[in-house]
């Protein structure tokens, strides 16, 4: 078993795909990309997120989201963070377009990574996912605003209208 650490680190990213390949049958044909990140707990991968499925592009860009450290890797940031990109079908399984391994540590805004396929034999790339914004930072506590100078007022109030009498 796991245990979860707490960290006030947060991590903010933009992706975009480029170039992924057609995974629709059809002259027309483009795919519906999504993408899933997933964090390691001993031997097995839990899935922290799914992106929303973008229509008909090979070229997606996908909303900004922003995810503590400790949801992405535990907080471990030299952990590797597994991401999963796939075609959505709306009938049957949905299919895999590729995937590649990067630890928190090792993710810079502009990155391209190069989509893998590991039960294929050949070391080809399938397209490239890059993080057109990233950005890692503490989110501030109240104790850290009180430190940094911050005035608190406080101001109480009485209500002694008749709407609060007793009920009987």
């Amino acid at each position: 078993a796991e245990q979860k650490t707490e960290s006030r680190e947060k991590v903010y990213f933009k992706l975009s795909g480029i170039k992924l390949p057609k995974m629709d049958f059809g002259l027309f044909s483009k795919s519906d990309p999504y993408f899933q990140i997933f964090r390691q707990a001993d031997t097995r991968w839990i899935k922290v997120y799914q992106s929303e499925v973008i229509k008909k592009t090979l070229d997606p860009r996908w909303q900004p989201k922003t995810l503590s450290s400790s949801e992405l890797c535990n907080g471990k940031t030299k952990q590797p963070i597994l991401f999963k990109v796939f075609d959505h079908d709306t009938v049957g399984k949905h299919d895999q377009i590729g995937e590649f391994q990067i630890s928190l540590d090792e993710i810079k805004q502009g990155a391209r990574f190069g989509l893998k396929r590991p039960w294929k034999k050949k070391d080809k790339n399938y397209g490239h996912i890059e993080f057109s914004e990233f950005k890692r930072y503490k989110e501030a506590s109240f104790l850290d605003y009180i430190r940094g100078g911050m005035d608190v007022q406080v101001m109480f109030a009485i209500d002694y209208t008749g709407s609060n009498r007793n009920p009987t």
